[in-house]
């Protein structure tokens, strides 16, 4: 019974860090294209 709340809990930190390193991940990729093409165009 109390179980399925604590893993509930539980979770909610993993999604959080997990959120966090891909919002990370994206935004180096896009500051790699975005620099790649300032200097395409200069």
């Amino acid at each position: 019974m109390y179980i399925s709340n604590i893993i509930g809990y539980l979770t909610w930190p993993a999604i959080i860090i997990l959120s966090y390193w891909m919002i990370r991940w994206a935004l180096k990729r896009f500051e790699k294209k975005l620099a790649e093409d300032s200097e395409n165009q200069g």
